[in-house]
């Protein structure tokens, strides 16, 4: 009995070891795509990447911000079935919504920054018709 206890006990301080020495910095490998894609532009025509990613990114927000608005619609007219809460309900859902447009717009700057940069690499400047300057995304 005594021998299977220092076991489990010797196992369990084993793992525990293990775990404490594993490499944790994994997690940065499942970063963004979209930075990954910025970090790894080496053509100037990836930015037609770029601008495709920022753009989708852009709809894809536009869809929740839809989402959130919905419910905000539903809390607002049934506000009844959720007492107290609904009013937190209704402003998570106003302020989420606003954040997810805010993403949105500042997605489409950045996809339209890009588009400009592609259409400048391949050597159409005349629609680019003003310096190009990337908006700041802060």
């Amino acid at each position: 009995m005594k021998t299977e206890i220092r076991n489990f006990v010797a196992a369990v301080a084993t793992l525990g070891l293990l775990a404490s020495c594993a490499q944790t910095d994994f997690l940065k490998g499942q970063s963004d795509s979209t930075s990954a894609a910025l970090q790894n532009t080496r053509v100037l025509s990836d930015h037609d990447i770029i601008a495709k990613r920022y753009e989708n990114t852009a709809k894809e927000l536009l869809v929740k911000a839809e989402e959130r608005e919905k419910l905000l619609q539903h809390y607002e007219d049934k506000s009844y079935l959720f007492g107290r809460r609904g009013q937190d309900f209704q402003a998570q859902a106003i302020a989420m919504a606003r954040k997810y447009n805010l993403d949105a717009k500042k997605a489409a700057a950045q996809g339209a920054f890009h588009r400009r940069m592609s259409e400048f690499a391949k050597g159409n400047n005349a629609a680019a018709g003003e310096p190009l300057r990337q908006v700041s995304s802060r």
